[in-house]
C-alpha cells in the first residue's frame, strides 16, 4: 500500500481549503487520494471552487457586520485561510488592525509576510497574547467533521484558553468547508489531521457556517 503524503508547509501557509482548490485546479478537478488533502479536496469538488471563494468573501463580510457600532478595532486571526485573510485587509485593513497567527511552526513567516502591508501583523500565539483586550475580536478558522466535532490549526490553538474569552470582545469560529469526511475513526497523527486538534465548540460565541 502507498503510503500518504503529509501535508506541505507552503501548503499549510494558504491554508487547507486554498491549497484544496488549488490542487484540484492544477489536477484537472481530480482528488488526489495519496495526499493528506484528499478530504478537503473532496469537499471542494463537490461544491465547486468558485463557491469556496464567494463563501469565504462573505464571511469576510459578516466579520465586518458583527463589529458594526461596536468599539473594536483589532481582530486576531488565530490560524490563517488565506482567501478569508486577503478578503479581510483589502475591504477592512484600513479600519482593524488585524493581527494573524501561522497555522504551523515550521512555514515560512517571512514569506507568508511579504503577502501583506506592513500593517498586518504576522506573529506567534505567545505575542499574540500582548493584542488581547475588550476591543479585539478573535477569529478561528475551524473544520468541522462528519460526526460533528470541530478542529482547528494546532500550532494557533496554543493561543486559545479561557483567558483569551475572558478578557476579548468575542470569539468567533469560522467553517471553512461544509463537514469534512473524516470523523472519530481517523488518527489524530494521520495526514489529514496531523497539524490540526480539536476544539470545544463552547469557547466560541458565534460561529459562522459555511450553510449561512
Amino acid at each position: 500500500m502507498k503510503t500518504m503524503t503529509i501535508i506541505a508547509n507552503s501548503g499549510l501557509e494558504l491554508g487547507l481549503a486554498h491549497i484544496a482548490a488549488l490542487n484540484l485546479k492544477a489536477k484537472n478537478g481530480q482528488v488526489d487520494y495519496s495526499s493528506g488533502s484528499w478530504a478537503y479536496e473532496e469537499v471542494v469538488k463537490n461544491i465547486g471552487i468558485t463557491e469556496v471563494y464567494r463563501r469565504h468573501k462573505d464571511f469576510a463580510k459578516e466579520i465586518a457586520n458583527l463589529l458594526q457600532s461596536t468599539q473594536v478595532n483589532k481582530i486576531i486571526f488565530a490560524g490563517m485561510e488565506s482567501i478569508l485573510c486577503d478578503c479581510m485587509c483589502e475591504n477592512y485593513g484600513d479600519k482593524y488592525k488585524l493581527i494573524m497567527i501561522p497555522n504551523s511552526q515550521l512555514v515560512d513567516v517571512e514569506r507568508i509576510k511579504m503577502n501583506y502591508d506592513d500593517s498586518v501583523i504576522i506573529t506567534n500565539p505567545y505575542n499574540a497574547c500582548e493584542f488581547v483586550t475588550i476591543n479585539t475580536l478573535v477569529v478561528v478558522p475551524v473544520f468541522r467533521l462528519s460526526d460533528n466535532t470541530l478542529f482547528g490549526y494546532s500550532y494557533p490553538r496554543r493561543f486559545i484558553g479561557d483567558d483569551i474569552t475572558k478578557d476579548c470582545f468575542r470569539t468567533v469560529a469560522v467553517e471553512l468547508l461544509p463537514a469534512i469526511p473524516l470523523d472519530y475513526r481517523t488518527p489524530l497523527y494521520s495526514p489529514e489531521l496531523r497539524e490540526l486538534s480539536s476544539i470545544d465548540s463552547d469557547f466560541f460565541n458565534k460561529i459562522l457556517t459555511f450553510k449561512n
